[in-house]
């Protein structure tokens, strides 16, 4: 009984972060749709996002018994990509801010924003892999995989 309340808690931990890259998938579509000079880093980005929310969709619907640990793993990796995704938010916010002009304010607002997109996006790949691993015990796969699987995560 207290390994389904483990369970659920950790799961529960994943919707409140859901909600958060959602929230930062819009943000991002807005300023997509309102920016003319957006980088084709922007759209790339987007698309990871996107994946990623139905990653952790899939996470949260198949919740893998006895990985509470690799559930704390997971839900730690998309914490990073939570604050990098907060961070990008609040630089868009001050560019915005910040310059008058709206011309100005496209151009000025991607030009020192790539190395924060390049970090974010290596985050995202960690997490898609964690996520995928953790998904892996629910897929129908042949056995000796998932036993080869476990045995490794166990010598770890």
């Amino acid at each position: 009984m207290a390994e389904i309340f483990g369970i659920a808690a950790g799961v529960a931990g994943f919707v409140s972060l859901l909600t958060q890259i959602i929230s930062g998938i819009d943000t991002l579509r807005e300023i997509n749709a309102h920016a003319n000079k957006a980088p084709a880093e922007l759209s790339a980005l987007l698309s990871e996002l996107t994946v990623l929310k139905s990653l952790i969709d899939e996470v949260i619907n198949r919740a893998p018994p006895n990985d509470d640990w690799y559930l704390q793993l997971c839900r730690s990796s998309i914490e990073t990509v939570v604050i990098g995704l907060e961070k990008l938010k609040k630089r868009m916010n001050a560019w915005n801010q910040g310059t008058r002009k709206l011309k100005a304010r496209k151009i000025f607002a991607f030009r020192h924003w790539k190395e924060d997109v390049e970090v974010l996006q290596r985050d995202i790949q960690v997490v898609k892999l964690d996520l995928l691993l953790c998904l892996l015990p629910t897929l129908n796969l042949n056995p000796s995989i998932q036993v080869a699987r476990t045995s490794h995560i166990r010598s770890s």
